[in-house]
């Protein structure tokens, strides 16, 4: 659900407040994997002679990769409008275990730095000492409000600089950038014209178009060897002379995205997002949060179709363990990996040096789109939530809010 700021949590922003937790799903049917709900949408299949062709059920479109839903769920007054894209699932989706890439090191972040080692300064037992401090800090308020949060990391770290560039790496899993030059001049310009552009728009037209700027940060990212990245939001601004992208976006795995849209933040939560400036001269700043990794383990898991999932939503609405609005329309549906949180955590700092993920059926609105057409709204519930994870393998219910 939102929270009164409307403001997401896109990393560990670790000052703010728990939420409440997501609630797992009612015991499924002794035939079936899947929670049965009993719905008239199945009793509507059931009398159907035989089975339907997906772009001809009730609500669906064929679309390439996917198909188009349209469709309210749920009875009563608690009800579910998702009008959406839903994806086609990968041949190949994993449960896999992730570990701090401990592969990288001195030799990239100089490549990051485009510079030899006699040129580079190396400060990484300072940035050690900041850490430490921080979290000493954090945790030992004189006045007692304490700010604990979970890092993915190893707890090493690694900086150096050269002339007027920068870069870090954290627990071998967070990396900073920056490049003062271009930073000073991307901040002293005067932004003129602002526009936010999908993140499946392909590119833009003009003097600095969106696939140049993407291959600028993909060609800045290739030494940490990341080929790839989901982008979840890109903001073009134009100034006098001069303009540059705004680009947030998540890692990859295995060809399918980890999860881009959260709200809010838990104890224990790790959800991995990057942010970068990008100019037409380079990256003006880069920040991989919790983002770079190395896969452990992963076994080969089958995913429920959206169909299932559409069972599984409408029994959890008719129970009342999701609640939600229908006029609210949920226009996002994606198939990502799902960092598991940590439930144990309470009270401390919490570094972990493996993060579990599950494919989940994500279910959202976006922020921007919240805030524009439903924030501050009466007749909408508080309680109603707007970003929904269910477990693609189980069907539960892993986080709605």
């Amino acid at each position: 659900m939102r929270r009164e700021n409307c403001l997401r949590i896109l990393a560990a922003v670790f000052c703010a407040a728990a939420l409440s937790g997501c609630q797992k799903a009612p015991a499924a049917a002794a035939d079936s994997d899947i929670p049965h709900a009993g719905t008239a949408m199945e009793q509507q299949e059931a009398d159907t002679s035989g089975e339907q062709p997906l772009g001809e059920q009730q609500g669906l479109e064929e679309q390439p990769g996917g198909y188009f839903l349209e469709k309210t769920l749920g009875t009563g007054e608690n009800k579910i409008t998702i009008r959406a894209q839903i994806p086609a699932v990968p041949d190949h989706v994993y449960q896999m275990t992730l570990l701090p890439d401990d592969t990288l090191g001195k030799d990239e972040l100089l490549a990051l730095l485009e510079t030899g080692e006699d040129a580079a300064v190396d400060s990484s037992q300072e940035l050690l000492e900041e850490i430490a401090q921080s979290d000493y800090d954090n945790t030992h308020d004189p006045e007692g409000e304490y700010c604990y949060y979970s890092r993915f990391s190893d707890r090493t770290a690694f900086q150096f600089s050269a002339g007027q560039r920068e870069v870090s790496l954290a627990g071998h899993t967070s990396v900073g950038y920056k490049d003062s030059a271009l930073w000073d001049r991307r901040i002293g310009m005067t932004v003129y014209e602002e526009e936010l552009i999908p993140p499946s728009q392909a590119d833009t037209e003009g003097e600095f178009p969106l696939r140049e700027a993407k291959r600028i940060l993909l060609d800045k990212l290739e030494p940490l060897g990341i080929k790839e990245v989901s982008f979840r939001q890109i903001r073009y601004c134009k100034g006098d002379g001069y303009s540059y992208y705004e680009l947030v976006f998540a890692p990859v795995q295995e060809g399918v995205s980890m999860i881009k849209e959260t709200v809010g933040y838990t104890l224990g939560e790790i959800h991995p997002i990057g942010w970068a400036y990008v100019t037409p001269d380079g990256v003006s700043e880069l920040d991989l949060s919790n983002f770079c990794a190395r896969i452990g383990e992963k076994e080969p898991v089958t995913v429920l179709p959206f169909e299932k999932i559409e069972q599984c939503l409408e029994q959890y609405l008719d129970n009342g363990l999701i609640v939600t609005d229908e006029r609210m329309v949920f226009d996002h549906v994606e198939l990502e990996y799902y960092p598991l949180p940590n439930t144990q955590v309470q009270s401390e700092m919490e570094y972990r040096q493996k993060l579990e993920l599950i494919p989940i059926w994500h279910i959202y609105i976006t922020m921007e789109d919240y805030v524009e057409k439903y924030a501050g709204l009466e007749e909408i519930s508080p309680e109603a939530v707007d970003n929904i994870c269910i477990n693609g393998v189980t069907g539960e219910v892993e986080r709605a809010e």
